[in-house]
């Protein structure tokens, strides 16, 4: 039997992240089994790594408190969030297929979906009190479901809000604000989908 793996990227101890070909495993010589050093130098302990699903780039979870954003085609440091590690650890990461997500597993329980572009909240929940040490999302995107160090799982589901009926008025225009139509604010509560 033939034993299969794709390439792929581990963390480190010495928070180091390494790039791997599955050809290593075929190595017979030690020395000749390294992997590529793609980043160096997070100030604490790397818990968890998440490529983005069309361009490339790497999240990587810092146990200090930090989320790092690579361009590991440039090794450029794109992005650096730090939160209040006494509160916020980052363990473990995951990008939605899109990659228009990010959702981040804390040590304390919390959940959040971060924008990639500027690793900013989108929404943020608590699964309890136990760490999120599993991320990830269903393939289409709309679930995403943690694990926690308790073993207990939870399965999250985007809801995209349905369109709002525009009814219209008397003049045949629609019906709403003093324009007639949605307010920016009712447009954008329209557009915004929800945990």
């Amino acid at each position: 039997m033939l034993f299969r793996s794709p390439d792929f990227v581990v963390g480190t101890r010495s928070a180091t992240i390494i790039g791997l070909e599955a050809a290593l495993f075929g190595e017979i010589d030690a020395a000749a089994r390294r992997g590529t050093v793609l980043v160096q130098g997070m100030s604490d302990e790397v818990h968890g790594v998440a490529c983005h699903p069309h361009q490339s780039q790497l999240l990587i979870a810092c146990f200090s408190g930090g989320l790092y954003l690579w361009d590991y085609y440039e090794k450029l440091l794109l992005m650096v969030r730090m939160f209040n590690a006494d509160r916020l650890k980052p363990l473990s990461l995951a990008f939605d297929p899109t990659g228009e997500y990010a959702a981040v597993g804390f040590a304390s329980g919390v959940v959040k979906i971060v924008a990639p572009d500027g690793l900013g909240d989108l929404f943020s929940f608590k699964n309890g009190k136990d760490a999120i040490v599993e991320t990830t999302f269903s393939p289409d995107g709309r679930w995403l479901a943690t694990a926690d160090a308790d073993h207990k799982v939870a399965l999250w589901t985007l809801v995209l809000p349905e369109p709002l009926d525009e009814l219209e008025g008397d003049d045949g225009r629609p019906a709403g604000g003093a324009g007639g139509g949605l307010t920016e604010e009712e447009e954008a509560r329209k557009r915004q989908p929800m945990w």
